[in-house]
């Protein structure tokens, strides 16, 4: 089963809908866009990103939760990231990983999510824009999933992931 197709089952067991500050469009296509203004500068949010030590922070959904351990980052077009997610009951891994497509520091990052031993991958195409004191994070993710994965499923574990990432990046330094 693919791998982003078992998070969004997880996920859905574990969370409950709610009103949070984003914007959240998926088309016919497989794919879905999520804009969120976050209360940080540009520069914080594209660390959150792109330092393993931030994002092993925020990546998951309890009881699935990255750690330091099993997360690291070449930060280079053609670089590969890499974030385990562990189950905290069982013990299991769900390992996310892919490649860098593009970087524009501290506006633009574009990767893979990719599954070992699947020739099929999702592009993420991430824009920061500096809004006066906030960030605009634009999220797009296309790819091959079924097209019924690209509503609730995603829409609701990334957001759970963003709140995750929202609280992380208010304890930076």
């Amino acid at each position: 089963m693919h791998i982003l197709r078992r998070l969004g089952a997880a996920l859905a067991g574990l969370l409950q809908t709610k009103k949070a500050p984003y914007s959240f469009s998926s088309t016919s296509k497989q794919e879905i866009t999520i804009t969120r203004i976050i209360d940080a500068n540009r520069q914080k949010v594209w660390d959150a990103w792109t330092k393993p030590e931030y994002l092993s922070e925020w990546f998951g959904v309890p009881p699935l939760a990255a750690t330091r351990e099993t997360t690291s980052i070449d930060l280079r077009v053609g670089g590969a990231w890499q974030a385990d997610m562990i189950n905290a009951q069982d013990g299991s891994r769900m390992p996310f990983r892919g490649k860098y497509l593009e970087i524009n520091s501290p506006a633009k990052l574009v990767f893979t999510i990719e599954e070992a031993g699947n020739p099929n991958y999702e592009t993420v195409t991430l824009t920061l824009t500096d809004r006066v004191g906030v960030t605009e994070m634009t999220f797009t993710q296309k790819g091959h999933l079924p097209k019924e994965q690209y509503g609730d499923p995603l829409r609701n574990g990334y957001n759970s992931f963003f709140e995750r990432m929202i609280r992380a990046i208010q304890r930076m330094q």
